[in-house]
């Protein structure tokens, strides 16, 4: 088996970020010090804790946390957000 290369999550997000901003309604912010992908204003995308946190319309959440490659992201209340969830590894 070979060898998976995992790339930072913050190297994942600034590379949605360059990817993304050439759409419109998408920008650039600031939340808890943190920078993070909007869109039309709502955040949609940061990296929390060094794990990269996206929002997910609530029925494509069940698909990809089936398959293991996301986990249900927990913002500290301990309770999981339903349309939240982090991705566990990045390949690349």
């Amino acid at each position: 088996m070979g060898v998976i290369d995992v790339s930072p999550p913050e190297e994942v997000f600034e590379h949605l970020v360059e990817t993304q901003l050439a759409h419109s309604g998408i920008s650039v912010g600031k939340m808890f010090a943190s920078r993070v992908l909007k869109v039309t204003g709502s955040v949609f995308a940061m990296v929390v804790k060094g794990r990269l946190v996206v929002k997910l319309p609530k029925e494509r959440v069940e698909e990809p946390l089936r398959s293991g490659l996301v986990e249900p992201f927990d913002p500290g209340h301990r309770k999981p957000s339903k349309e939240w969830v982090a991705v566990a590894a990045i390949a690349s």
